[in-house]
C-alpha cells in the first residue's frame, strides 16, 4: 500500500508538470481569415525537476540527487491517440561523505532489454525516485518507471547501486503496484 501511494504521488508530480498541445496560428489574407491549430510534441515535463535525498548508510553520508528533464534530443514518442511526447532523461548523482561517488544519465534505452519493440516505441521514461525501503548498507536503490506518456502506468524497475563500488544493475520490480505489464 505504501508503494502504491509512493508511485501515485510521483506520477501526480509528473502529470502536474505536463502541458497542453499546440498554439493557434492565423493564416490568410484580409479577405479571408482562418485559424489553424499547430500541434507539436508535448513534453511530459515542461521544466527541470530535481529531488534530493540524504541517507546515512554503513557509516557514510550519502547525498542523492535525481534530475528529470524533457530531452528534445530523444526520439518523439506517440501515445495510442497519436499525440506526440518528448521523452525524459534522468540524471542521478550521488556523493559519499562530500565526494563524488556515482553519476549516470538514464534514458528509456537503459530499460530496453525488458521491453518489447512496441513498448519501447510507445513508452517514455516516466521518472525515478529514491527507494528507501529497498536501500541497505550495501546498496542504494532507486525506483524507475517506463510507461505510456500522460498515463503513468508501465513496468517498474529497481536500479541497484552497490555502495562498495562497481556497476549498477537494473532489475524488474517484482513487487510493483502499477498496472504495467512486461511485454
Amino acid at each position: 500500500m505504501k508503494k502504491i501511494t509512493y508511485f501515485a504521488v510521483c506520477l501526480a508530480m509528473l502529470t502536474l508538470g505536463s502541458c497542453g498541445g499546440g498554439e493557434n496560428k492565423k493564416t490568410g489574407s484580409n479577405d479571408s481569415l482562418s485559424a489553424k491549430a499547430v500541434r507539436g510534441p508535448v513534453p511530459e515535463l515542461n521544466e527541470h525537476r530535481e529531488m534530493n535525498y540524504d541517507k546515512r548508510l554503513g557509516g557514510h553520508d550519502y547525498k542523492i540527487t535525481i534530475s528529470i528533464d524533457a530531452d528534445k534530443s530523444l526520439p518523439i514518442v506517440k501515445d495510442q491517440s497519436g499525440a506526440e511526447y518528448i521523452d525524459n532523461t534522468v540524471t542521478v548523482s550521488i556523493t559519499r561523505d562530500g565526494e563524488d561517488f556515482f553519476s549516470k544519465k538514464f534514458t528509456k534505452e537503459a530499460f530496453a532489454d525488458y521491453l518489447s519493440e512496441e513498448a519501447n516505441a510507445g513508452y517514455i521514461l516516466n521518472g525515478m525516485n529514491f527507494y528507501e525501503e529497498k536501500t541497505s548498507g550495501g546498496h542504494i536503490c532507486l525506483s524507475a518507471q517506463v510507461g505510456e506518456p500522460g498515463v503513468g502506468e508501465g513496468p517498474a524497475f529497481i536500479v541497484d547501486i552497490p555502495t562498495g563500488g562497481g556497476a549498477c544493475s537494473i532489475l524488474r520490480d517484482s513487487e510493483q503496484d502499477t498496472n504495467g505489464q512486461l511485454r
